[in-house]
């Protein structure tokens, strides 16, 4: 992969707010597996080590958490005709960013501004929500 493809898929990450699930390297001190998500709360347990026969790569274990009932899909779009972008500006003023970001990682402060625009957006753009027949039955 060129750094110019490595640069367009970070880009890609950032962009759609995904993270990435894997932490810790696979292979001596690489990390060559990507795990990417938008739903980190699905994902648990993620456990690096051990082998598979002869590879020298290392086995990567998750579980992946699911909800087995019927789900009702509700699907939300922000309704930019109407946003309140003064409010939006007064909550991001009112986050003590500075000091709540001091000393922490890229990775840290890039969540954390992520989870805070996202709750200063909530009251500030509304939504609109759609409804949808319930889910099918999920089978393992």
């Amino acid at each position: 992969m060129s750094c110019r493809q490595s640069r367009r898929l970070l880009a890609y990450i950032e962009d759609n707010c995904l993270s990435q699930v894997v932490d810790s390297s696979t292979k001596v001190d690489a990390i060559l597996d990507l795990m990417v998500t938008s739903a980190t709360e699905y994902i648990s347990n993620v456990k690096i080590g051990g082998s598979l026969g002869c590879s020298d790569r290392t086995l990567v274990e998750f579980t992946l958490l699911r909800d087995m009932g019927k789900a009702r899909s509700v699907v939300r779009t922000l309704n930019f005709r109407k946003p309140n972008f003064q409010l939006f500006k007064d909550l991001v003023r009112r986050m003590p960013l500075e000091t709540v970001l001091s000393g922490k990682g890229a990775e840290q402060s890039l969540q954390f501004f992520k989870d805070a625009f996202h709750r200063a957006q909530k009251p500030s753009v509304p939504r609109y929500t759609k409804s949808g027949k319930e889910g099918r039955d999920w089978h393992g």
